[in-house]
């Protein structure tokens, strides 16, 4: 679903932005997953992994994240709203969404990797 915003061991950790606001608040950057963040991510991994091995290994690299990375954000494009990603997930299973529900940066986000 995206990159936790902190680490689950952390003392300041929380698994789902619920409840009041106080409550949404003290949890939104310490633990929910992010699904935008997945584009930096995946652009790091290629990098990482293709690294001297020519512009082959960079499309190989790229098909093998999407199948890795990106299959959380494509199964919940058809249960928050038909063809959009959700603006955080819980940072635990089951990754519930949470937030605004039609977030650009999180569809164009996934949209960039899978047209590249």
């Amino acid at each position: 679903m995206g990159l936790r915003t902190l680490a689950r061991g952390e003392p300041e950790y929380v698994m789902a932005c619920t409840g009041p606001a106080m409550d949404r608040d003290r949890a939104y950057h310490n633990g929910p997953a992010w699904p935008w963040l997945m584009g930096p991510f995946v652009d790091a991994w290629v990098r990482a992994r293709a690294a001297g091995g020519g512009p082959f290994a960079a499309k190989a690299a790229r098909a093998d994240a999407r199948r890795r990375f990106l299959g959380g954000l494509r199964s919940i494009q058809k249960e928050t709203g038909i063809g959009h990603v959700s603006e955080l997930a819980d940072g635990d299973e089951p990754w519930t969404p949470r937030g605004c529900p039609f977030q650009a940066w999180s569809v164009s986000e996934m949209l960039r990797l899978l047209a590249e």
